[in-house]
């Protein structure tokens, strides 16, 4: 039997930890999650609640006396006078620190303008500090955090805090993730405006080419209608030429006639009989948005500073190049010209046309920054992938330990994990094949290219009573959604997640009513001001203080999680479980459109789901048991599949082990980080036949192997296994800054995924994902159940988000929120608002089945619930008037709750 390790041998290794995590400034509650993961890895004693708590607040305390202490000895004079200029209110330009605190981001020129003139101060002062900087050396996530009380407080908190030392800590911080934010905001605008700029060209082009195609073929039927027309003067004078009744005089007069007439309905001149050229009709549109374009990034681009360890040499010169001369001249570096544009650039002289120069540039480099080819040198989002993974050395010093933590111990071997794969998908091949050719795989199919592909029949389902009658007799009337509220959160206590944000200092608590206010005025996009007209107990100056420093995404995620236990308490949900070894979850993407004058750099333009507005996702998941676990606000621009991890990461409660999507949530790299999380990935792929299936060995050796058998399901490519076991240390380092949460995966799989083929770590992933695309593929042509199941998943998937916009269903479901935390705050109370609605629902059915004798009857409710949802509100009213005044009566009444606690099937 091991031994367990006294507590008093790991305190100093968990205070060093405790340092490094608050360095990081993570959350108490996250910090607390991985020291209990190291203590269970070294076997080690668990102490008190109170004890470990007390050393993660010893850790912040520490962490921060050392970077007040660095500035105490390296923060000069001068450095402390420009400090305290970003709170004093000048005239003019502002450096009042309230007009900073959030960026501007709109896409017209007048503002953008506006948007540098403060950035460009930001930068001056952010130089001039460099050195205080290069002292403090910590992580921007620490930044972050102090910005985000900094942008959070009023002016006087800061100037009232008794050690000037914090409060020049705290600035500098704000000032730091202000460079940075501000920079990605930028390059976001840098992006938008070139995409805006060669859309709008290839709608010009298209148009233009349409108009050029209608005159050519009117051309052409003028030749066509011209020709026939000479074919019948030639039959005609071949007529009267070979007719006997003319003399040779008649003949000629004959023939000088017809050729007189023929003349008459000739051909105009100037008849255009090319073809339109496509590619210079597309350069010619382009140029006409060129001035506009320059207007808006020209600036911009000469703004930014890209680091030049991870960015291309090439463009670098180039931009460089830009920046310093005021004109294009023959010496401008052209490099980075595709050689299909590089003629555009020159005249008929061979001088460089400086407009097409900047346009050029301008695309070029719009697309180096999307596939990492260019790098900000200070950013949260345009950084390359090396520098959001664990540091190398902090890697080679803990790699057992960090995997062990990770639980990816077993896959430090890659070639024996290699060799596993390889005997499990040969049994894959065989079985599957087999078993068609045996006949019992009835639903595969070929179509006439021998492709081979499978049908899924729908699964049978008995006719029982719709859940939301079985409610019914409990609400005779439309039940208030406060109530709905006030039961779950005396069920689950989510009120105690929304902790004040002030890193030390907690006041009193609000009132109960301005929570619930603010989460429906949130959750049901009815607004705020809306909702708070409703509450006596409080004004709006205390409304509006609860929003800044109650309501933030972690908060509520944490509410949400609270609401999550409570539902896994019971034992009712459980009926919805198909296998308990292998709980299933499934996510999918929602649009929804942002208000008319909203200028947030998240939304996109889709004709297909907005018309001529924009939109934003919702990208959520859901379990077995209706459990809504994640959610966040995506880009339409963006494929979901970046953003699938995120929920698996983050899942505190529900712990999938299969996760469903649809085929936007695919990629050969999600495949693999799933696998590799413990996760099995298994997509519903749109034509799963066009899928390419992949082998460990080159065609010529498996044709005996397969071919002759003459199985149906041949794989087409084998798997470069060499990329994977040289980059297998790297892999494992990747997945582990993912594991550990050192990093948003999203984060990461944006700049992993938009890197080009030759990045040696994409090409690794994605080859290991190759294999386990190959195995879960057939799996899906054999497994008729597994089928089912994800059809089922994503079915239930969509009923969730019928349910989702039923309580978000205020303001036409516009989201009128710029900032992305605001909209990942609306977001979380709507989801929360739909925990609580499947709580309260779950709740009411175990009350049901307490009070039914009848065993016969017991089972029909059973069965109903079994084959319907608890996505149901019907017997919610989310509209009407909002009364607060009788939020504290108890509701003991409704429902007994020790009694459905305890309750077991």
């Amino acid at each position: 039997m091991t031994r367990t390790l006294p507590f008093e041998k790991m305190e100093a290794t968990l205070m060093e930890e405790c340092s490094r995590l608050a360095g990081k400034q993570l959350q108490p509650r996250q910090i607390f999650h991985r020291l209990m993961e190291l203590l269970l890895f070294k076997n080690a004693e668990i102490p008190s609640v109170n004890r470990l708590t007390t050393m993660i607040s010893e850790g912040f305390t520490q962490f921060e006396e050392g970077l007040i202490a660095i500035l105490e000895q390296h923060l000069s004079l001068e450095d402390q006078q420009l400090l305290d200029e970003v709170l004093e209110e000048k005239e003019g330009f502002f450096w009042e620190l309230t007009g900073l605190k959030t960026p501007n981001q709109s896409l017209r020129r007048y503002q953008i303008k506006q948007t540098l003139a403060v950035f460009e101060q930001i930068k001056t002062l952010y130089h001039q500090l460099m050195p205080i900087y290069t002292r403090i050396d910590t992580s921007k996530t620490m930044f972050k955090q102090y910005a985000v009380w900094t942008t959070k407080a009023r002016t006087y908190q800061l100037q009232r805090l008794a050690n000037p030392y914090k409060k020049w800590l705290y600035l500098l911080s704000f000032l730091h993730y202000q460079y940075c934010i501000r920079q990605d905001y930028l390059i976001d605008i840098l992006l938008q405006s070139v995409q805006y700029t060669l859309s709008k060209a290839e709608r010009m082009e298209q148009y233009h080419y349409y108009q050029q195609r209608k005159t050519h073929q009117k051309n052409m039927q003028y030749l066509s209608d011209r020709h026939n027309g000479l074919l019948a003067v030639h039959q005609a004078i071949k007529s009267v030429i070979n007719t006997q009744k003319l003399s040779a005089n008649q003949k000629i007069d004959q023939v000088a006639l017809l050729l007189q007439k023929s003349e008459e309905n000739g051909m105009s001149s100037g008849v255009d009989i090319e073809e339109p050229d496509e590619q210079e009709t597309y350069l010619q549109s382009l140029q006409t948005q060129c001035r506009r374009l320059s207007g808006r990034v020209s600036e911009l681009l000469k703004s930014l500073t890209f680091n030049p360890d991870t960015s291309s040499s090439i463009l670098l010169e180039a931009l460089a190049y830009f920046t310093q001369k005021k004109t294009i001249g023959k010496k401008a570096p052209t490099g980075f010209v595709p050689k299909t544009l590089y003629p555009y650039l020159f005249n008929d002289k061979g001088n460089i046309m400086p407009t097409r120069y900047k346009l050029v540039l301008f695309i070029q480099v719009a697309q180096a920054i999307k596939a990492g080819k260019l790098n900000l040198l200070d950013s949260y989002k345009y950084l390359s992938v090396e520098e959001y993974m664990l540091a190398e050395a902090f890697w080679k010093k803990n790699k057992s330990q960090l995997l062990q933590q990770v639980g990816l111990l077993d896959f430090q071997d890659g070639a024996e994990v290699l060799a596993k794969l390889e005997k499990r998908l040969n049994d894959f091949y065989q079985n599957t094949n087999e078993r068609i050719l045996n006949g019992q795989n009835p639903h595969f199919k070929t179509d006439k290219k021998g492709r081979g592909f499978v049908t899924t029949p729908a699964v049978e389902k008995k006719k029982v009573q719709p859940v939301y009658e079985l409610i019914q007799p409990f609400v005779p009337h439309k039940i208030p959604l406060i109530e709905i509220l006030m039961n779950a959160e005396k069920f689950s206590g989510f009120l105690e997640s929304f902790q004040h944000l002030g890193l030390k200092w907690n006041p009193s608590r609000p009132d109960k009513k301005v929570f619930y206010a603010i989460l429906m005025g949130y959750g049901c996009n009815l607004g705020i001001e809306q909702l708070t007209q409703s509450i006596t107990a409080a004004d709006t100056a205390t409304i509006i203080n609860v929003v800044q420093w109650y309501f933030s995404s972690q908060n509520i995620q944490e509410a949400n999680n609270k609401v999550l236990e409570a539902i896994a308490q019971l034992d009712l949900p459980n009926l919805l479980i198909q296998d308990t070894d292998l709980l299933k979850t499934a996510s999918d993407g929602q649009k929804y459109p942002v208000t008319a004058n909203n200028q947030t750099l998240n939304a996109a333009r889709s004709f297909k789901y907005m018309g001529a507005g924009k939109g934003l996702s919702i990208y959520s998941f859901i379990d077995e048991r209706n459990m809504v676990f994640h959610s966040n606000v995506i880009s339409m621009a963006d494929r979901e599949s970046l953003y699938v991890v995120d929920g698996l990461v983050n899942d505190q409660v529900v712990k999938s082990k299969m996760h469903m999507t649809d085929t936007e949530g695919f990629t050969e790299v999600i495949f693999a980080v799933t696998h590799l999380m413990g996760i099995q990935f298994a997509p519903r792929i749109k034509n799963y036949k066009k899928q390419i299936l992949y082998t460990f060995k080159p065609k010529e050796k498996y044709k005996d192997q397969y071919q002759q058998k003459a199985y149906p399901l041949l794989p087409i490519k084998y798997i470069n296994t060499e990329v994977i076991l040289d980059n297998w240390d790297n892999i494992l380092r990747f997945v582990t800054s993912i594991l550990t949460r050192e990093v948003l995966p999203s984060q990461l799989f944006k700049r992993l995924n938009s890197y080009s083929k030759q990045h040696e770590l994409y090409t690794a992933i994605r080859e290991y994902g190759k294999i386990i695309k190959s195995i879960e593929a057939l799996n899906y042509y054999d497994d008729l159940h597994h089928r089912q199941n994800i059809e089922y998943s994503l079915n239930r998937m969509e009923l969730s988000q019928k349910f989702s916009k039923a309580v978000f269903f205020a303001n036409n479901q516009e989201i009128e929120y710029e900032t992305v935390e605001e909209q990942n705050i609306a977001t979380g109370c709507k989801q929360l608002i739909q925990n609580s609605i499947v709580l309260w629902n779950y709740m009411c059915l175990t009350h049901l089945l307490l009070q039914t004798s009848d065993k016969e009857k017991k089972e029909e409710i059973i069965e109903a619930i079994k084959q319907g949802t608890v996505f149901t509100w019907r017997h919610i009213n989310f509209y009407g008037e909002y009364d607060f005044s009788k939020i504290d009566r108890p509701i003991e009444s409704i429902f007994k709750m020790d009694e459905i606690k305890k309750f077991k099937l």
